[in-house]
């Protein structure tokens, strides 16, 4: 029993000094105030305006900002396909997919620092019998799938801006020795 206590404590130790960092960390440049430095660009149609509705609600929970940074530009596709078919020609279950295409853009240079795809799948039951069930299931299905693809972008882009900000530490640290060793 002293033993699982005492390796528990080691295990512990060694994970506080692994240099693992959060991802949404909330430090003066840490990623939270980065992302909520970012302006969504309108997406076309009904679950494009249901995405862009979420990501500003996961980007910037405090509002958005006045002149932001960056901007996210987002393409949704998506394709309808009938999986089951019945003896009578009627389908029993429908899939739906969504394509993403994002780009985090800098909006001064209007260079794109990052971009990325993604897909996510709704399937829901479709019930002939009860068309108002097969509506709300259908319904709550997209709607699922649209905020997985919400979390997924931000927490790409929060993963980009932490590579950056690691990257740029890293370089800062280098210079920092570098003009030390010339001061000697």
């Amino acid at each position: 029993m002293k033993m699982k206590i005492i390796y528990c404590w080691i295990i512990v130790g060694l994970l506080t000094s692994c240099g693992l960092k959060p991802l949404y960390n909330k430090e003066e440049n840490g990623t939270v105030y980065q992302l909520s430095d970012i302006y969504v660009s309108s997406i076309e149609g009904r679950q494009g305006q249901i995405l862009r509705n979420r990501l500003l609600s996961f980007l910037t929970p405090y509002g958005i900002v006045n002149k932001p940074k960056y901007i996210l530009k987002i393409t949704l596709r998506d394709t309808i396909e009938n999986l089951g078919i019945l003896k009578d020609a009627t389908t029993s279950l429908t899939q739906y997919n969504y394509y993403v295409d994002f780009s985090l853009i800098e909006r001064c240079s209007r260079k794109t620092l990052f971009s990325s795809k993604m897909q996510a799948t709704a399937n829901y039951s479709t019930i002939s019998a009860a068309p108002f069930s097969t509506l709300v299931e259908a319904e709550f299905a997209k709607e699922k799938a649209i905020e997985g693809m919400a979390y997924d972008i931000r927490r790409k882009v929060a993963a980009y801006f932490l590579l950056k900000n690691s990257k740029e530490k890293d370089i800062l640290e280098e210079h920092s020795l570098e003009s030390k060793k010339d001061g000697e």
